[in-house]
């Protein structure tokens, strides 16, 4: 089992005209704490949603406990086939 909690490489995402992500690349271990720090648009919050499957990716890789967030299939009712459980976000 690997030590990595989160694993973001090359996360790309835009809305209409706008490149929100270019290419964001962090990772956090087990038992560390993150904070996503960045002024108004940088983009922090874009990440946090497709973290907890509330967004898409346009590409790139997003893993949380080594299931692949960017790759989850999205369900009609907007769930994910499984990777919600494994979220938490503490505010």
């Amino acid at each position: 089992m690997t030590d990595v909690a989160i694993q973001v490489k090359d996360l790309r995402k835009s809305f209409k005209d706008a490149e929100v992500l270019k290419g964001v690349n962090f990772e956090v271990k087990q038992g560390e704490i993150c904070a996503l720090l960045g002024s108004n648009g940088a983009g922090k919050t874009t990440i946090i949603k497709i973290l907890s499957t509330l967004l898409s990716a346009d590409d790139g890789i997003a893993s949380v406990c080594g299931l692949d967030i960017s790759r989850q299939l999205f369900l009609r009712d907007g769930r994910t086939d499984g990777s919600r459980r494994l979220c938490c976000i503490v505010f």
